[in-house]
């Protein structure tokens, strides 16, 4: 199984971050540790800045296969995040993931997070 890896990166005011492979049991250890760098990231560069981030979430290489404890961390994360990030736009992935997302940011509260079928319709989104 490939662990799930969240890529960060931070590009003119913006925070790119990518789910790669299944987010299981097999795989909590890493997602803790990516999701926790995620979140300093977006911490930290808000704190620089003075200004609430961007974010552009990329689900394409999410295979769609979750557990349990792995939608409740991705949850933390966007409720962990509130403060910190003006919205955040959600792309690519299975139906699945587009549903999960949209329960994600429900539960967490965050009414700032969206989700599209495409990069561009979602970097759009997030210029506009």
């Amino acid at each position: 199984m490939n662990p799930p890896l969240i890529t960060n990166e931070y590009d003119l005011g913006k925070i790119n971050i990518a789910i790669i492979g299944n987010l299981t049991n097999d795989t909590i250890e890493p997602l803790k540790i990516a999701i926790n760098e995620a979140h300093e990231m977006i911490k930290s560069e808000y704190i620089k800045t003075g200004h609430k981030i961007y974010v552009l979430f990329d689900m394409t290489n999410f295979t769609g296969n979750y557990d349990t404890e792995a939608f409740e961390l991705m949850k933390s994360l966007a409720q962990g995040d509130t403060n910190f990030v003006e919205k955040t736009a959600i792309f690519g992935g299975q139906e699945k993931g587009a549903i999960v997302s949209e329960v994600v940011a429900a539960l967490a509260g965050r009414d700032n997070i969206k989700v599209f079928d495409s990069k561009e319709d979602a970097t759009a989104w997030l210029n506009g």
